[in-house]
């Protein structure tokens, strides 16, 4: 059986959430090209050919790093998903009874810090550009011929994808230390965009190093539906109570900000259930010259 070679950088699980299904189409939005279009499958948007694909002993390993991703962060996403949206349209909201399934999906979000092809092409710049540009030209002739050797491994695939998604994830997450959580669910006739990364993150100084100045992964911002965003952050941040929020007719303001940072943050497409909000948001933007 042929390895799947077209690779997503936001899952499968979470754009299926922003799927206008009475209409069988995802509405998109390209900043670079000004252009709104539509796909009919969740899975055409949002993945590259072997994005995901890298070196191992010399041979191209398309599924190593998939097959993580599947079993440790997609698997479960729906069953979470819908944990979290069982609380919200329960008559309680005991957030304790759904911190597991806010851990799994913070975990998600975290490994699509290292997802998209940008940030895959910005780390191998800044690891080997260094060695490939500055040192291979004055090096001794040996080391020079093991850094071309390297040079042409790595030209066989797109990027080098050194790391490991769990590896990373779990590492971050132990460094954030315990969490706390915002639910924001709208009850308008707002949406959620989702955007061609799957989660935003910020850093922030939480832990005590010799060098002061560096900052760390802290806060963690998901758009899990059309309705609904997680928001987590570290409680060295903050130790306020998790809460669940409501977002009506008068939060449509907040609700424009939130998606106008998605779209600013983005690399360069935008996606959304509603057609009718999307192109409104966009002229919007244009009439405020805020594009």
């Amino acid at each position: 059986m042929s390895i799947p070679r077209k690779h997503h950088f936001v899952s499968e699980c979470q754009i299926k959430n922003f799927y206008n299904d009475d209409l069988n189409r995802i509405f998109l939005y390209d900043k670079e090209c000004d252009n709104h279009f539509s796909r009919m499958a969740p899975k055409s948007i949002f993945r590259e050919k072997d994005c995901n694909s890298k070196i191992e002993n010399g041979v191209i390993d398309h599924g190593t790093l998939e097959k993580e991703l599947n079993l440790n962060f997609e698997n479960d996403f729906l069953k979470h998903f819908n944990i979290i949206k069982s609380i919200i349209n329960s008559n309680h909201a005991n957030l304790e009874e759904i911190e597991d399934s806010v851990v799994y999906i913070a975990k998600y979000g975290i490994a699509g810090y290292l997802r998209h092809p940008i940030d895959k092409k910005n780390t191998d710049n800044t690891i080997f550009k260094p060695f490939f540009e500055e040192l291979m030209p004055i090096a001794a002739p040996d080391l020079k011929c093991e850094l071309k050797l390297l040079k042409e491994e790595l030209g066989k695939v797109n990027y080098s994808n050194l790391t490991s998604y769990k590896d990373f994830v779990e590492s971050v997450f132990d460094k954030m230390g315990d969490i706390r959580f915002d639910i924001l669910q709208i009850t308008s006739d707002d949406y959620f965009l989702i955007g061609d990364k799957s989660s935003f993150v910020q850093r922030r100084k939480i832990n005590e190093y010799f060098n002061p100045n560096i900052e760390e992964i802290a806060i963690i911002d998901i758009p899990l539906s059309s309705k609904v965003l997680l928001k987590i952050e570290s409680k060295k941040l903050s130790n306020k109570p998790s809460r669940f929020i409501q977002l009506n007719n008068n939060d449509s303001k907040f609700i424009f900000d939130v998606n106008y940072a998605i779209l600013k943050l983005s690399f360069k497409q935008v996606g959304c259930e509603n057609e009718e909000y999307l192109n409104d948001f966009i002229e919007k933007l244009r009439k405020d010259e805020l594009l």
